[in-house]
């Protein structure tokens, strides 16, 4: 099911590319933040690579893009694909991200992975007409002319570089800055990390209630949710940041506080957050149980959830400890979404911060 679906997407891409390739188009300019719009090209079911790939971001613009949000979204996807086609299959490669702002107001940016290279003649050729760096007849050529043609729309530039020896390729690109401040998003370090915020269809029109619900409540109460995230795991603590604003209606609603040791939590008031996600064990020692035993002994009645896979035993012993749920692994953003209605919205615990 996952490869049909990648196959029916990534040829819903080449179609799209080909149909635009031989009209025109049109912009519908919005106010965008880079980041989502990355976040959102990485959950693409045809984009997910095979091999282990490491993300990193060197982000040096603060405002948000003026641009055609869907059009972006196929620039970088194209970008994407090229890349990942290019890399040899079990094949550990870097990709970064990196901003700049460029004299006219424009935000230079630059896709670069260590793992493919390609010489000068065909750095010349990428960008004119059906060039393709593909062997195969299903690609043509036109997603480096899609890009060539979204980026000038913008009034932007679309330039590659590479080397052989060192085996690296980056594709440059400039785009409108908006005079908006770009806001944060979780974003993933790892390609292990890619759609585990990916939803299924039939989940999306319950996201939207439960969304509609967190809104709602928050602007008639003129509140924001206060959640602790607790964990000794950098891995863990991305992943479930990234769950948690992948919705970004909910980015300015929530404040998040990270702990890495139950020793540093303690220093918070309890009676100010909304919402606690632990893990359990802490280096080894089921840390996360004695906490929520000492949470509950104290008659704290803040919502606490854990998002660890534990076997049966332990899951046993983490409900008698005092804990409202368990995450099933990797964490559903529907399913905390709920919870947080459910054991917060509900007026079973209401402390809110105003």
């Amino acid at each position: 099911m996952k490869t049909i679906k990648s196959v029916f997407s990534s040829t819903k891409n080449m179609l799209s590319n080909l149909r635009d390739a031989n009209q025109e188009v049109s912009l519908d300019q919005d106010n965008c933040d880079l980041a989502q719009l990355i976040n959102e090209c990485l959950q693409e079911k045809f984009l997910i690579p095979t091999f282990h790939t490491d993300f990193i971001y060197k982000f040096h613009h603060k405002n948000k893009l003026w641009v055609d949000r869907e059009k972006v979204k196929r620039i970088i996807n194209n970008c994407l694909q090229n890349i990942f086609t290019a890399v040899r299959s079990n094949y550990s490669i870097t990709l970064s991200f990196i901003t700049e702002v460029t004299s006219d107001n424009f935000c230079e940016i630059t896709i670069k992975n260590t793992g493919s290279s390609c010489n000068d003649i065909v750095l010349q050729r990428l960008f004119k007409g059906n060039y393709s760096t593909k062997s195969d007849v299903l690609n043509q050529g036109t997603g480096t002319g899609i890009i060539k043609k979204f980026v000038n729309l913008h009034g932007g530039d679309v330039w590659a570089d590479s080397s052989v020896d060192q085996n690296w390729f980056s594709i440059h690109f400039t785009l409108p800055l908006s005079k908006l401040p770009a806001l944060k998003h979780s974003l993933p370090s790892n390609s292990s990390m890619i759609g585990l915020s990916s939803l299924h269809k039939e989940s999306e029109a319950q996201i939207k209630v439960y969304e509609d619900k967190i809104i709602s409540y928050c602007s008639s109460h003129d509140a924001h949710l206060r959640i602790v995230l607790l964990d000794d795991e950098n891995e863990h603590l991305s992943m479930v940041k990234s769950i948690l604003f992948s919705s970004g209606r909910l980015v300015n609603l929530i404040e998040l506080i990270t702990f890495d040791s139950t020793h540093a939590f303690k220093s918070i008031d309890i009676d100010t957050i909304d919402l606690l996600i632990t893990d359990i064990d802490f280096h080894g020692k089921p840390e996360g149980i004695n906490l929520i035993r000492e949470i509950r002994d104290g008659g704290r009645l803040v919502p606490i959830c854990t998002h660890s896979d534990h076997s049966i035993t332990q899951a046993k012993e983490i409900y008698e400890a005092g804990v409202d749920f368990v995450f099933e692994k990797p964490v559903q953003l529907l399913h905390l979404l709920k919870f947080i209605c459910q054991k917060i919205l509900k007026g079973d615990k209401t402390s809110l911060q105003r």
